[in-house]
């Protein structure tokens, strides 16, 4: 995982339990595709679960009981499951890493940071559907706005997609030094 920013964190570990489900279902449990047993910790806050790859919100996509994860809307042959499971490390509690501002390299790995922008969501609320690009159940419509009011830069290497129709306000510069693709299908 990749960071810029201030460091301010508790340093934890991350074990994963992956499952690519065989039927259709609204529980998870059992072993893994590598044969680890799923043994959930007693608090929500130690571990994060993800269907293919999209964070879900304890309590509201799904809940605990014991060693089995029910979800509220149901899963599909081939879907993949992840639980990452979130082990406090002892070495970089003890000898913290201290940094401001400039470039970090190696792995960094932490469930939280501070943030610099208060207008980011925080916690659950990073895929809330009143803040996030997302709309409809299990985020099923990824959503973005129409019109680019501020002064925008695609770098070089990195590529961007936009959907619909896209307006690019008054006196305002999309400058694209790498890839953007723009999608518009109308449907009838």
């Amino acid at each position: 995982m990749a960071y810029i920013g201030g460091l301010d964190f508790e340093s934890k570990q991350v074990k994963s339990w992956r499952k690519t489900l065989l039927s259709s279902s609204t529980k998870v449990f059992g072993k893994d595709d590598n044969g680890m047993s799923l043994t959930l910790p007693n608090s929500y806050s130690q571990y994060q679960v993800y269907v293919n790859g999209i964070h879900v919100v304890s309590q509201t996509d799904y809940v605990q009981t014991g060693n089995v994860l029910t979800f509220s809307s149901r899963l599909n042959t081939g879907d993949l499951i992840v639980i990452d499971f979130l082990i406090r490390t002892t070495e970089l509690a003890t000898n913290p890493i201290s940094a401001s501002g400039g470039k970090i390299q190696g792995t960094l790995i932490s469930t939280s940071f501070i943030r610099d922008n208060p207008e980011q969501p925080e916690f659950n609320e990073l895929i809330s559907k009143t803040n996030a690009p997302y709309v409809g159940k299990n985020s099923i419509i990824r959503t973005n706005a129409s019109l680019i009011d501020e002064d925008t830069e695609i770098p070089t290497g990195v590529n961007g997609l936009s959907t619909g129709t896209i307006e690019i306000g008054k006196d305002v510069t999309v400058t694209v030094m790498g890839e953007w693709t723009i999608i518009w299908v109308q449907l009838k």
